[in-house]
């Protein structure tokens, strides 16, 4: 099994003591903003209903074209 473990990057893993660093608090603090900065999912762009395609290419671009709406949806929004 651990022939099948890779490390990626350089960063070490934090070391779990007692008492947090600022370091350690604050680098948290960073992530916990960026997890809140992810679009929540309340906001749905395809048009609920069901769907019927003939094939798997036309649920796909179907599919596409609503998720590259929310994108670019989100994008101005967030800016």
């Amino acid at each position: 099994m651990s022939d099948r473990v890779h490390t990626v990057g350089k960063r070490k893993p934090k070391a779990i003591t007692f008492h947090a660093t600022a370091e350690n608090f604050i680098e948290g603090c960073l992530f916990n903003d960026a997890l809140h900065a992810f679009p929540t999912g309340n906001r749905l762009y395809m048009p609920k209903g069901v769907y019927h395609f003939r094939t798997h290419r036309e649920a796909d671009e179907h599919r596409m074209h609503y998720r590259v709406k929310g994108i670019a949806a989100e994008s101005v929004r967030g800016k």
